[in-house]
């Protein structure tokens, strides 16, 4: 009768169990990453959706308001009156690098339309995207860098 393990089979044993674990860290690590990238997307579409909605709620209310770089709280707020209307908050890991406009500020008419055209730079540990707002048309979209 055998009562102990052979080397061999201890080293099929240890091979196995590295194999399994380089593969789920492999697996971790994309996965952490593609998740990385659903947020940016998400979020850059949420930007969207924010000046939109603050543009629609000018237009709607007959009023002019401003959305302009809310740092304490690492988003966007949009502003009538010096009251706050929305806020739009981002996570820890994705930031607004800069708003290029004089004064970080978008404004936007009681019709509806911004001033001028922008762009809301972000990025996270993996990619940057670009939140822009066109020129005449005052269309907003993401562009990937």
């Amino acid at each position: 009768m055998k009562k102990a393990y052979t080397l061999i089979e201890i080293l099929i044993v240890i091979s196995l169990i590295s194999l399994i674990y380089c593969g789920t860290m492999f697996t971790y690590r994309n996965f952490n990453k593609v998740k990385k990238n659903l947020d940016m997307n998400f979020y850059a579409n949420n930007i969207v959706l924010f000046i939109n909605k603050c543009k629609s709620y000018c237009k709607s209310n007959g009023v002019n308001g401003t959305i302009q770089r809310f740092e304490q709280e690492n988003g966007l707020v949009f502003t009538y009156n010096s009251q706050r209307i929305d806020t739009l908050t981002l996570p820890s890991d994705i930031q607004i690098e800069n708003i290029n406009i004089e004064r970080e500020k978008i404004e936007i008419s009681s019709l509806g339309f911004t001033s001028s055209a922008c762009t809301i730079k972000l990025n996270n540990c993996y990619e940057k995207k670009r939140v822009t707002i066109e020129v005449g048309t005052g269309y907003t979209k993401v562009k990937v860098d």
